[in-house]
């Protein structure tokens, strides 16, 4: 099993300096996300607004993920050697720009340029926020903090957003990306600038090993994580529709989806309280295994308040697993080369996941969907068990070798 890498003079120390970082990350990532954040109104608004199937509803914000998803991915390896400030505050700005025009454009095809676009900004801003929050000294916890830093403003969108489509339509989800975007910049300039090279040591072994993100560990990571998101996008797409099935109005699913959004931060609490003090494997494969389970009775669920229990029940165990998933990343790869591109990967399920799960649910109904989060939850712990164990058992290893 490949060996995590140790980085000198990369992480970020200090309380301030790292609570400046800390708001910036999050910031960034807030506003790459923010069509994630939005996606089951997205999809609704786009299927009612401008008649579209759920097929081709969904295959907007496929184009609008995938392209964050391919963006990240394909920054992700030169990450240590650019001004990540600059490279988020370009993105953000191009990112503003796309979602202002897409709120005056009816034409489908026209409309998944301007997505793509928006797409490509948002996945180099992702790949810069994720690559700067891998600097910390405690990974699990930063990335536990920032989830529970940015459940404010994706639940403030959830609140807004309805509103906004109630009053213009389309235009109103585009117009609050945009906002969220613009009420973002600013705090983009604590974002580090300089890059992050390997010290001496490192820069030698690195020469004489495979690439960070092709190392089998690494490979493994990444693929979990495009797994994980996959079904996480399958089932988000389409959660108002099942809350709509069970009697929820539309405004009253908004107000579900903020509370989720807050509720959902016992679950990141909890993983930064828990650390890695019982090591990654029971924590995150035993919150996996759950969290698919919740996906399932979604699927199956009958009335509005047992929708609504296992809602909130599924919000907290992925944010549960989040930071397990990238602490084991920034771990592997202290430069945050590798958590950009478990990132990028993990947005290519997210962009895969809506048109799959459109496909199944012509198919087979809701149910299908949610029998196959529950097929996809079980490869991918058998996948992540032996790489967690290793990773368990290097750091084991340099305790006994390096006592503090």
């Amino acid at each position: 099993m490949d060996s995590p890498e140790a980085a000198p003079g990369s992480s970020v120390r200090g309380h301030s300096n790292e609570t400046a970082l800390l708001a910036a990350v999050i910031s960034a990532i807030v506003i790459a996300q923010v069509t994630f954040n939005l996606l089951p109104m997205y999809i609704g608004a786009l299927t009612e607004q401008l008649n579209l199937s759920p097929d081709r509803a969904g295959f907007v914000g496929s184009v609008d993920m995938g392209c964050l998803a391919i963006s990240a991915m394909l920054v992700s390896p030169v990450l240590h050697r650019v001004s990540l400030r600059l490279l988020a505050g370009s993105a953000a700005v191009i990112a503003l720009s796309a979602h202002l025009s897409s709120m005056a454009i009816e034409n489908y095809n026209v409309l998944l340029i301007a997505r793509g676009v928006a797409g490509i900004a948002s996945g180099i801003l992702y790949a810069a926020g994720s690559a700067a929050l891998a600097r910390v000294s405690d990974p699990e916890r930063a990335y536990a903090k920032m989830m529970i830093g940015g459940m404010v403003p994706a639940a403030l969108m959830s609140v807004i957003a309805p509103f906004a489509i109630t009053r213009w339509g389309v235009a109103g989800v585009f117009g609050t990306m945009a906002l969220t975007a613009f009420l973002g910049l600013y705090l983009l300039k604590y974002i580090p600038s300089n890059s992050v090279k390997p010290a001496a040591g490192n820069r030698e072994r690195e020469e004489n090993q495979r690439p960070v993100l092709l190392r089998g560990s690494s490979l493994i990571l990444m693929t979990t994580n495009f797994m994980m998101l996959m079904s996480f996008g399958g089932l988000w797409a389409f959660s108002e529709q099942i809350g709509l099935s069970t009697g929820l109005g539309r405004e009253t699913f908004g107000g579900i989806i903020a509370a989720s959004a807050a509720i959902s931060a016992t679950g990141s609490l909890l993983a930064a309280w828990l650390g890695t003090r019982f090591g990654r494997i029971r924590p995150l494969l035993g919150a996996i295994l759950l969290t698919g389970l919740f996906s399932l009775g979604m699927t199956l669920s009958t009335g509005p308040l047992e929708f609504t229990a296992l809602l909130l029940l599924w919000s907290i165990g992925w944010s549960f697993t989040a930071p397990y998933f990238m602490g084991a990343g920034a771990t592997l790869d202290p430069t945050g080369r590798l958590v950009a591109a478990m990132g990028g990967m993990g947005m290519i399920g997210v962009a895969t996941g809506p048109t799959l799960g459109g496909w199944l649910l012509e198919r087979g109904g809701l149910p299908t969907i949610g029998f196959a989060i529950v097929a996809i939850t079980l490869t991918l712990t058998s996948l992540l068990f032996p790489v967690l164990r290793g990773i368990e058992k290097t750091n084991t290893t340099s305790q006994t070798e390096y006592p503090s």
